[in-house]
Formats: structure tokens, C-alpha cells, sequence
């Protein structure tokens, strides 16, 4: 029974003092050997030992966490990044989607990741995107067919008020307006 405890015993002491992700199949090489010991044989490790393997285990879920969150945040200023140039296409508008639809499914430890400056660049690409999509409109049809028949009907009174004086004034006269 002493032989298996030490053993285990010895996998949680040579655990590094400081856990990084790397320290992953220590950890648990250590946690399951102690998990395969008997409860005679688990009575054989010293509680100091077990809050050392247990400390560790909380410092890589910690740090195994924070990589998970800052791979999502990652994500998400790859998608900000790409938007590039924005203008009216609908390429532009699917990639503003694509990244925001993204930063809002992220936890607010994630968003704090991606910052404050992706998080303006993707806001700024919304409203530039926006306008862009204004501008493109220009008038509507009704407008434009406003503009030409009034164009046409103000040429057409130009002229007519061009023959009136002109023929008032005696230097041109239509045939249907001379006097018999």
C-alpha cells in the first residue's frame, strides 16, 4: 500500500511550482494515480500533498479558462479585421454581420478581451456602412420622373414665352396666330 502512495506522492512533487498549460498531463497523471489508490492507500498521502494537487488542478482549469476566452475573443477581432474597406456591397454588409453576431454571443470576460478599439472599429464599420447604403440610394424613382416632367413642362413654357414676345413684338409670327 505504501508503494502506490509514494509513487503518487512522488508525481505531486514533481509538479513545477508554477502551472502553465504545458503542466496539463502532469496534473493529471498525478490526480488519476491518486484517483486508482484505495482509501487505506489514500490515508498514506499527506493533506498537504492533496492541497497541492488540488491547487494545481484549480490553477490550470483557471488558466485553461482564460486561454478558452481569449481564443474566442480572437475570433472575433479576426472577423473585425477582415471587415476591411466597407461600402455599400452586400460582402461588407455580411462580414459587419458576421463579426457582430460574433461579439455579442462572447461572455463579458470575452469581450473585455477583444477591447475597446476592435469594439469601436466594428461600431464605426456599422455606421460607415449605414451611410454608405444611404448614399448609394439617391433618389427615389417618383422624384426622378418629378424632375423630368417638370424640366420638360418648364422648357416647353420657356418656349412658348419666347414665341409670345417675339410675336408681340412683331418679329415672329406663328401662322395660326396671324390676324386674317
Amino acid at each position: 500500500d505504501k508503494a502506490a502512495a509514494d509513487e503518487v506522492i512522488a508525481l505531486i512533487d514533481a509538479l513545477p511550482e508554477e502551472i502553465t498549460l504545458d503542466s496539463k498531463e502532469a496534473i493529471e497523471s498525478a490526480r488519476t494515480a491518486y484517483d486508482a489508490l484505495t482509501d487505506v492507500q489514500k490515508a498514506g498521502i499527506a493533506a498537504e500533498k492533496l492541497a497541492k494537487l488540488t491547487a494545481a488542478e484549480s490553477t490550470l482549469t483557471t488558466l485553461e479558462k482564460a486561454a478558452a476566452n481569449q481564443t474566442e475573443a480572437d475570433k472575433v477581432i479576426a472577423l473585425i479585421d477582415a471587415i476591411g474597406e466597407v461600402d455599400a456591397s452586400e460582402q461588407s454588409k455580411e462580414k459587419i454581420e458576421a463579426a457582430r453576431k460574433a461579439y455579442d454571443a462572447l461572455t463579458e470576460e470575452q469581450k473585455a478581451l477583444v477591447g475597446t478599439a476592435k469594439l469601436s472599429a466594428l461600431t464605426t464599420a456599422e455606421t460607415d456602412y449605414a451611410a454608405k447604403v444611404e448614399a448609394a440610394k439617391g433618389l427615389p424613382g417618383g422624384a426622378i420622373a418629378g424632375i423630368a416632367v417638370g424640366s420638360i413642362a418648364g422648357v416647353a413654357l420657356i418656349v412658348c414665352l419666347i414665341f409670345f414676345i417675339l410675336h408681340k413684338k412683331g418679329i415672329y409670327s406663328l401662322p395660326f396666330l396671324r390676324k386674317k
